[in-house]
């Protein structure tokens, strides 16, 4: 089994078995994207999609919904989740806030010249730092966004999928851990996930086999 799929399973186990949980996942293997180009008719590698069955073959619960960002390799990604659990019941949906353009975008026109110019690297570091970035959201209003996607979270033993892209979940990340720069080691990896489920008074996440909860207010990690 690969260590990614065993980290997401891991993932998973530590949420209570009487709860559903909401999957943030980023897409499988791709092909490289271009220098200067935005990538999004780039494609998953056959290894990214034997994995990406893998993984859908050892979630054991039953998957309930898939939400994907409308970019090729996620709707590939979530096909291949599907296509491993054998669930040919559940139809797929778009979800903009996922991706093409994504919660955190305000103009896609601005805000891609702004990635042309700025750069990948650099536009993230000005944008987790909280500086304005021409095209996009104040992050506190992309993430709210981005959480009206997770929510709700099933409440029987089920899962909800959803399928991003890295910066998308990377902002995210850098949200609820307080970071202030883009630590690439802590940047989201291919088909690596975050989880969420909620108890009656209470939300949680489990990132990289550690579970955390959440403040009711703003959504960050209390156990930081």
């Amino acid at each position: 089994m690969e260590e990614i799929i065993r980290r997401n399973l891991s993932n998973m186990s530590l949420v209570p078995p009487s709860v559903g949980m909401t999957i943030l996942l980023r897409h499988s293997h791709r092909f490289e994207i271009p220098k200067g180009e935005f990538g999004n008719e780039i494609l998953l590698t056959p290894e990214g999609k034997k994995s990406a069955m893998e993984l859908g073959r050892n979630i054991l619960l039953p998957i309930s919904s898939v939400l994907t960002s409308p970019v090729s390799r996620c709707v590939q990604t979530s096909q291949c989740l599907l296509e491993g659990q054998a669930n040919s019941t559940i139809e797929l949906r778009y979800d903009t806030r996922l991706g093409n353009p994504g919660a955190f975008i305000s103009d896609s026109k601005f805000a891609g010249s702004t990635y042309l110019e700025m750069g990948h690297r650099k536009l993230n570091n000005n944008y987790i730092a909280r500086r304005p970035v021409n095209g996009m959201f104040p992050i506190e209003e992309g993430v709210n966004r981005l959480f009206s996607s997770v929510f709700p979270i099933p409440k029987a033993p089920e899962v909800k999928i959803l399928v991003s892209h890295d910066s998308i979940i990377g902002f995210l990340l850098a949200w609820i851990f307080s970071q202030t720069d883009m630590n690439l080691d802590f940047w989201p990896k291919t088909l690596e996930s975050v989880v969420f489920w909620e108890t009656e008074n209470s939300h949680y996440l489990a990132w990289r086999e550690k579970s955390f909860l959440l403040n009711a207010l703003d959504m960050k990690a209390v156990n930081n």
